[in-house]
């Protein structure tokens, strides 16, 4: 879905099309009012000359033209805190590095090293509730950051929730809940080494969702939810996240204010 940049291409579904010297400027304009069209220059070079380009190109055709036009550099000043285990998301990491997006590992025991105030915090768990969730969380409570949370399981993934600086609940929350629901509110505690059969997929749905938050084009299915996804089955679960009332978390909140209006 690319329209027409300085070399004369431009794309429409995920195949690109080479435009020649008669290409119809009218076509590429009707392509941009659509909403089926972007400017090939919006894909950072790092990402082109890789090949990564496809995991940008979903959320670009919501975008103005001109807006597009900046992404490169809009990109290139945004940064990424990863927080627990960096090795199941490296995928990720390289293909956000292409795209100009500063990416820095956080201790769990010191949240607040490398990064200020990241854009997205990325909480990458191996077991549920490490260390690493409760640090992820408090930085994220104090910032203005996306928080975004993942982990494989033996069957496949948990992606999410995705928390949002004005999001109505926390990591905190979570849990909370999941402790006072006894009846089906277990949680996985598995700890998956090697390389799975799904790996791949897992590497480019988490690579698409974190550009969507690097642009602020956040899939609607995660607003307050999460996906549990098995690949041996083939089933998505989407458990929905409710606030805790009185959360030590977001009542300490420098930004409670702005979560509960």
């Amino acid at each position: 879905m690319h329209a027409a940049g300085n070399d004369g291409r431009y794309h429409t579904g995920q195949r690109p099309h080479r435009t020649g010297p008669d290409s119809d400027p009218e076509q590429i304009d009707l392509l941009y009012e659509a909403e089926l069209a972007y400017d090939a220059q919006a894909i950072p070079a790092g990402l082109a000359e890789a090949g990564w380009e496809r995991y940008l190109e979903p959320v670009l055709p919501a975008m103005s033209q001109p807006t597009q036009q900046t992404l490169p550099d809009r990109l290139a000043a945004r940064s990424v805190a990863v927080v627990g285990e960096y090795d199941p998301v490296s995928g990720v990491c390289d293909r956000l590095r292409a795209a100009g997006v500063s990416v820095s590992e956080r201790s769990a025991t010191d949240p607040q090293s490398h990064l200020d105030d990241p854009d997205v915090i990325f909480l990458s768990e191996q077991l549920e509730r490490s260390d690493s969730w409760r640090a992820a969380n408090e930085a994220w409570a104090t910032s203005s950051a996306t928080l975004i949370k993942t982990r494989l399981t033996a069957t496949g993934w948990r992606l999410g929730p995705v928390l949002t600086a004005d999001a109505r609940a926390c990591l905190n929350c979570v849990y909370t809940r999941v402790d006072a629901n006894k009846a089906g509110g277990q949680l996985f505690d598995e700890t998956i080494t090697g390389t799975p059969p799904y790996m791949q997929a897992y590497t480019d749905t988490v690579t698409e969702l974190l550009f969507r938050a690097l642009v602020a084009q956040l899939p609607r299915y995660l607003d307050d939810q999460f996906v549990v996804y098995d690949h041996y089955q083939g089933r998505r679960e989407t458990p929905r996240v409710f606030a805790s009332p009185h959360c030590e978390v977001c009542d300490n909140a420098s930004s409670r204010q702005e979560r509960f209006p």
